[in-house]
């Protein structure tokens, strides 16, 4: 073996390993952050002819555990899920309202049964029809206005 070929076999043994340390330096500053996927390198000895040549870099490839990203996804599309469904139910609470509120929906419940019961009681006064009847169509238009609100959400 010649000495420029010894030279060349050390130079390109130099070469990988600076490569490999920029490899692992570039791992260990990357530990921490989201979506990193450590580094390796693959090499292989060279050789020219019938002579070993020292080393070469093959390649650089990520190494990724494909079950821990499957996982992943999978996590975050259930929690996609979870927040738009409880987005949904929120609006939908907000447009029934609570029971305080005089426009929500249990308040116009309350205010057609109360309606009734007053009509059942006295059926030949006709304010009272008049006025189950104005709490029935009170109670059908807030159905259809919490309705058109859910479509447009």
């Amino acid at each position: 073996m010649s000495i420029v070929s010894t030279l060349n076999t050390a130079s390109s043994g130099l070469a990988v390993t600076a490569k490999m340390t920029e490899i692992t330096a570039s791992n260990v500053a990357n530990a921490m952050t989201p979506g990193y996927a450590r580094r390796e390198a693959q090499i292989s000895s060279a050789v020219l002819g019938n002579v070993s040549g020292g080393v070469q870099l093959d390649s650089v490839s990520r190494r990724i555990d494909t079950m821990l990203v499957r996982s992943l996804r999978d996590t975050t599309s259930t929690l996609n899920a979870q927040q738009s469904r409880t987005e949904f139910l929120k609006a939908f609470e907000f447009l029934l309202g609570t029971a305080d509120e005089g426009n929500s929906l249990s308040a116009h419940l309350a205010n057609l049964e109360r309606s009734l019961i007053e009509a059942a009681a006295r059926p030949d006064v006709e304010s009272r029809l008049a006025a189950a009847v104005g709490a029935a169509q009170n109670l059908t238009t807030r159905i259809n206005e919490i309705s058109e609100n859910l479509r447009s959400e």
